[in-house]
C-alpha cells in the first residue's frame, strides 16, 4: 500500500467515524424520546459534520492532486502550488467547523446546567464563551 492510499484511508476512516458518532447521538435522542425531538446542538452539530465533509473532499484533493503527504522537497512547483491551494480554501471550513463544534458543546451545557435558578453570573459567562469561541 502506498503513502497516498494510507493517507486517503485514515481520512475515511475518521470521516466514517465522526459520521458514525453523530448518527449514533441522534438516533439515541430518538430511541429515548420515541419521536425526533432535535435541538439547537445537534443541528450545530449536524452542520460541522457537513463542513467536515468538504474538509474530507479538501483533503483527498490535496492528497491526490497535489501529493499531499509527501516531503516539500520532494514535490515540484506545481504540485506545491496546488496542495498550497487546497488547503489555503479548506482552511474556512475548517474554522466555522470547528466554531459550530464548540458553540454546539456550549449550548449543550447551557441547556443541561443553566436552569432559572442556576446565578446569572454563570449564564453570562456562558453566553460570553459562546462569543469568544468565534475568534
Amino acid at each position: 500500500m502506498t503513502t497516498h492510499h494510507t493517507y486517503v484511508a485514515i481520512h475515511v476512516f475518521l470521516t466514517v467515524l465522526a459520521t458514525a458518532f453523530v448518527v449514533a447521538r441522534f438516533a439515541a435522542k430518538c430511541i429515548t424520546a420515541n419521536q425526533i425531538n432535535l435541538t439547537s446542538d445537534d443541528a450545530l452539530l449536524a452542520a460541522a459534520l457537513l463542513l467536515m465533509y468538504t474538509l474530507f473532499a479538501g483533503a483527498i484533493l490535496a492528497i491526490t492532486l497535489g501529493n499531499a503527504g509527501e516531503h516539500a522537497y520532494a514535490l515540484t512547483n506545481s504540485q506545491l502550488e496546488v496542495t498550497a491551494m487546497v488547503f489555503w480554501i479548506c482552511q474556512f471550513p475548517h474554522a466555522v467547523a470547528l466554531t459550530l463544534v464548540r458553540w454546539a458543546l456550549i449550548v449543550f451545557l447551557i441547556r443541561c446546567f443553566l436552569t432559572r435558578v442556576t446565578l446569572s453570573r454563570l449564564r453570562s459567562t456562558a453566553y460570553s464563551c459562546l462569543g469568544f469561541s468565534m475568534a
